[in-house]
């Protein structure tokens, strides 16, 4: 199958969605007025959840990876 192309397409996406945070946080500490301040974090918090969701399916998916090498290795 291609488990390594999905999992590189999560990790793709996770840092694409790190860098995001990074430049949302940037702008979060630069920001007075606390209306924007608390957007600014509901948005980070929202993002931060579907970094962690990919984060977590590339792990799942580069394990399942590593598990058809060994079996394909070994004939199972």
């Amino acid at each position: 199958m291609q488990y390594e192309v999905w999992a590189t397409e999560y990790r793709d996406q996770e840092r694409i969605l790190k860098e995001k945070i990074d430049l949302l946080k940037a702008q979060r500490k630069l920001t007075q007025a606390s209306e924007k301040r608390i957007r600014l974090e509901e948005r980070i918090y929202i993002l931060y959840g579907m970094y962690l969701d990919c984060k977590h399916t590339a792990e799942i998916i580069e394990r399942r990876a590593q598990c058809e090498q060994k079996e394909s290795l070994f004939g199972a």
